[in-house]
């Protein structure tokens, strides 16, 4: 089942890259737009999503142990939304209205959900 989840991950990530294409960054930028197609049309952070699922997955598979891997998935997950927390608050700061706007219409992680 670990390997599951890794590979879930792994297309998320595989997707959400490819949706923003050049405007992939690994740290905090000024974007030069707001993304809204491929899996960003349904969350606003489908690489964080597939991060979650990858390192669970990973969890899982090396420790053999899916009440370890979950614990270690709600550090992570800690993690993941104070990052998503402060990178919203600049993409709101560099795309004001537009971005409130998309905030609006998606989810952050769970598509319809949360």
């Amino acid at each position: 089942m670990g390997w599951i989840i890794f590979f879930i991950g792994i297309i998320i990530r595989f997707f959400a890259i490819r949706s923003l294409g050049k405007n992939v960054h690994w740290r905090i930028v000024p974007p030069k737009e707001t993304v809204k197609r491929g899996l960003y049309r349904y969350i606003r952070h489908p690489m964080y999503l597939g991060g979650l699922f990858d390192y669970t997955g990973f969890f899982w598979i090396i420790t053999g142990s899916p009440a370890i891997a979950l614990c270690l998935f709600t550090i992570l997950l800690n993690f993941t939304l104070d990052r998503i927390d402060r990178e919203e608050k600049e993409l709101l700061f560099w795309r004001g209205k537009e971005y409130q706007n998309y905030m609006k219409q998606t989810k952050m992680l769970i598509p319809f959900i949360f």
